[in-house]
């Protein structure tokens, strides 16, 4: 079972998404007894997803600007570059060159 803390955010964000463009949300509608309708739950999915998808981005600059920054060498960067967004972030927290997310 995956973990919300482990998930890659860009996954996360498109999770949200589906979830407010394909999930019925009945059993969510009949528990919250009409406080909050179908529609604001999709709203706010939705909201959620492309605020967690923007938060995902700016990270992923970050990380690439902060390997821009170091002395790293010319074959350190070909290797990031190699990398996923997401391995490029575990690798970069694991040496301390990044907080850990």
């Amino acid at each position: 079972m995956i973990k919300i803390k482990t998930m890659p955010k860009e996954a996360l964000g498109e999770l949200l998404a589906y979830l407010a463009d394909n999930e019925s949300f009945s059993t969510a509608e009949k528990k919250l007894d009409g406080c909050v309708t179908v529609p604001e739950i999709r709203a706010a999915l939705r909201e959620l997803a492309v605020e967690v998808k923007r938060e995902a981005a700016s990270e992923d600059i970050n990380a690439k600007e902060l390997v821009k920054g170091t002395g790293v060498s010319r074959k350190t960067k070909k290797v990031l570059t190699s990398l996923s967004n997401y391995e490029e972030k575990k690798l970069l927290s694991a040496f301390g060159f990044i907080e850990k997310s």
